[in-house]
């Protein structure tokens, strides 16, 4: 038995010697170099592009069984500046011979050297690789030759095919990216990779490092990769994702970063055209994005639809790390707390984003917003709605008078319409807020829609509830022609003045109920020309309030009492007011100047008309306000002026409507006096002196309701002594 089986061994021994010698013999014997021109021309067939072997193709056999080449390119498409898509210094692959035994092709490892790849774009969006992925996407399947056993027979069982390679790496190579369309050029240098056993179902691990140069943008920098992998067929799969790029340069935000990127799965089917990511999370700047969603078709006829979401973070530090201006606001907490999550959809036509839900500091903002290309013009629907906005917390730190300085010592700060910007302007907005505060205003409800094409801007309507009262207008700005035309509508109903100054003056010295209704309209795009051609109509009201720096009461008074002077002047103190029952008026607009002539003024002991204009360019005023003293307690719902009896004073109102000025002339005043005052019928009374002597006798009827008590008193001697209406009479 041992003598049989020391035969086998030596017989065995034999065979293996017999084979080896004859694998040398054939390696010896057979030149694949024979070959070359059929590999070009199936190559050629398969993909339209040329294989070109610079150097001799060697057959290994010790320690494995293998293909070295050297000098080997692929030719680029045509159309393109480089003649070669790609190219290596050297390629080495070993071939396993027991598996073969079995059915299984199964390779050693792949070594590349010196690869380079040049991937290209030119003007128009052609990619040098699409014709290559055209050809992937477009080839049928291979028929089957005679059915299940035909194929086992022709070797075509796939099946039973299994390919194998027991690892790969790449060494000192370069990959470059061409983009004539952006002029971007990118160029990755000394890329190294390896990988695990590629085949079957089972994952492999990859890791790669690589080098970044860059001209335009101006950066270097390195970039390490690791994943786990798995291949099958033509989709490419990888799972725990780490990428790590570091970056430097005058083109880089911040001069320097570092951004990492990980993800949960990326899927890449090259037949289909489209990658799936999960768990995709990029971090840099101090910010964190998410994302997960699928892109569909490669190049420019591709389609991104994605879920976003933005992780809290202080944008005011991430501001800073990308080397940008931090915003200088009145609060030092605002834009520390900015978060997010939407659905956005990026194809060909432009991109939307769906499903918007924000918050910004204690902001919440819901919504969508749409960016298409319609008619070779962007075309934007933005659809927003806010709780809570304080917009003051964003204004500048040093406040908004300072700022309204800076910007109006600023080149062009009178320029409110920007021509070119609004006819390029293709705009859907409507916009909602529960509550806003600007300016120290305080709105609720608002509601404004914004639409905008070819040159015509309509704002309308903007509504809003305001101290009390409502706010609505509207606006239209029409820029097609060489003059821009722009129109105003404005409605205010029963706002409270007093809360609308303590918030937006700081202080409540005017008062009241203020309906005001107004429609201008103009031509021009500076704020000055705009003035000077503004031409309209205005109404206002005024009803129960105070009037800040001028007391029309006083001014009267004292007049009155200076009488017996026949020069100089009287004039009303910054720190007076007029409390009134009513205010009311009318104006007309024509050519930037505004006339009113129907003024009325109602309150306790005054009755008041006036005249007069402003030249709404420069603001300044010429006007005159005919006060009359009389004998009623009675402001709003009172009886006017011209059918009551009383002293009339002229005010002249002077100066600017920033710094008006209330002057009384005592020549006027006296030439008054000499005059002649009009009763209730229309008739002359007569003379100053007969005015007071009439209506002396009406006064004391009602003088206790305004000074209480008797209308007698006792002067400094105790001499009793007659106290009139108001002290006057």
């Amino acid at each position: 038995m041992k003598k049989v089986v020391k035969l086998g061994m030596i017989g065995a021994g034999i065979l293996a010697a017999l084979a080896v010698l004859a694998l040398g013999v054939f390696i010896y014997t057979f030149d694949i170099n024979n070959y070359k021109g059929a590999i070009s021309r199936l190559v050629a067939e398969k993909t339209g592009r040329t294989v070109t072997f610079g150097g001799d193709i060697a057959m290994t056999l010790f320690p494995r069984l293998g293909v070295r080449m050297a000098d080997i390119s692929l030719s680029n498409a045509s159309g393109f500046g480089q003649p070669q898509m790609l190219s290596a210094r050297q390629a080495r692959l070993e071939v396993r011979i027991l598996p073969l035994l079995s059915g299984r092709v199964s390779f050693g490892h792949l070594a590349l050297d010196g690869v380079v790849v040049g991937l290209e774009r030119d003007a128009t969006g052609r990619t040098n690789w699409g014709d290559l992925t055209d050809r992937v996407t477009s080839d049928p399947p291979a028929p089957d030759q005679g059915g299940a056993a035909g194929g086992a027979q022709s070797g075509q069982d796939t099946g039973s095919f299994v390919l194998e390679i027991a690892g790969v790496s790449l060494t000192e190579s370069t990959l470059i990216w061409d983009d004539r369309r952006s002029g971007v050029s990118v160029t990755l240098d000394n890329v190294s990779l390896t990988t695990g056993t590629i085949g079957g179902a089972e994952p492999f691990p990859v890791t790669a490092q690589c080098g970044v140069r860059s001209v335009d943008p101006e950066l270097s920098g390195t970039v390490e990769f690791s994943a786990s992998t798995v291949v099958d067929s033509a989709v490419i799969s990888l799972s725990e994702i780490v990428l790590t790029a570091k970056a430097e340069g005058k083109d880089v935000p911040g001069s320097s970063a570092t951004v990492e990127v990980a993800a949960d799965a990326v899927s890449v089917d090259m037949r289909g055209q489209t990658v799936r990511v999960d768990g995709l999370v990029v971090s840099g700047y101090q910010a964190a994005i998410r994302l997960a969603g699928s892109l569909t078709g490669f190049g420019a006829g591709g389609r991104l639809a994605a879920t976003v979401g933005l992780d809290p973070f202080d944008a005011r530090q991430s501001l800073a790390a990308l080397g940008l201006d931090v915003p200088s606001t009145s609060d030092p907490s605002a834009l520390t707390r900015v978060q997010g999550t939407a659905d956005v959809v990026v194809d060909a036509d432009g991109f939307e984003i769906r499903g918007l839900d924000a918050t910004v500091d204690d902001t919440r903002i819901s919504g969508s917003f749409a960016h298409r290309v319609r008619e070779d013009r962007p075309d934007n629907v933005v659809r927003l709605a806010l709780d809570t906005l304080d917009l003051d917390r964003y204004l500048a730190a040093n406040g908004p008078d300072n700022a309204a300085k800076s910007a109006a010592a600023s080149p062009g700060a009178d320029m409110l319409i920007d021509t070119e910007v609004l006819r390029a302007l293709s705009l859907d907005l409507e916009a909602s807020a529960k509550s806003l505060r600007a300016g120290g205003v305080r709105l609720s409800d608002v509601q404004a829609v914004v639409k905008a094409r070819h040159g015509l801007v309509r704002v309308s309507p903007v509504k809003a509830t305001l101290y009390g009262g409502t706010l609505a207008a509207g606006a239209t700005i029409n820029v097609i022609g060489d003059r821009p035309k722009s129109d105003l509508i404005i409605g205010l109903d029963r706002v409270d003045v007093g809360g609308l100054s303590r918030d937006a003056l700081g202080s409540d010295e005017y008062q009241g109920l203020l309906t005001f209704n107004g429609a201008v309209a103009c031509e021009g795009a500076r704020r000055d020309a705009m003035l000077r051609t503004m031409s309209g109509r205005t109404s206002f009201a005024l009803a129960n309030g105070v009037f800040p720096g001028v007391d029309l009461l006083g001014m009267a008074r004292t007049t009155h009492a200076s009488r017996s002077r026949t020069d100089g002047t009287v004039e009303a103190a910054k720190t007076d007011s007029t409390a009134f029952g009513s205010i009311t008026g009318t104006g007309v607009i024509t050519n930037g100047v505004l006339n009113n002539r129907d003024l009325e003024i109602m309150a306790p002991g005054l009755r008041a008309e006036g005249q007069g204009a402003v030249f709404l360019p420069t603001g300044a005023l010429d006007y005159l306000i005919k006060a009359k003293l009389v004998a009623t307690a009675q402001g709003q719902g009172g009886k006017t002026s011209s059918d009551l009896y009383g002293v009339l004073v002229p005010i002249r109102v002077t100066g600017t409507l920033a710094e008006p000025v209330y002057r009384v002339s005592l020549t006027e005043y006296a030439k008054a006096l000499g005059g002649a005052v009009l009763d209730t019928a229309g008739s002359v009374i007569g003379t100053a002196g007969s005015v007071i002597g009439g209506v002396t006798g009406v006064i004391k009827d009602v003088g206790k309701a305004f000074v209480g008590g008797d209308n007698n008193a006792t002067d400094t001697n105790g001499q009793e002594k007659k106290r009139g209406f108001f002290g006057l009479f």
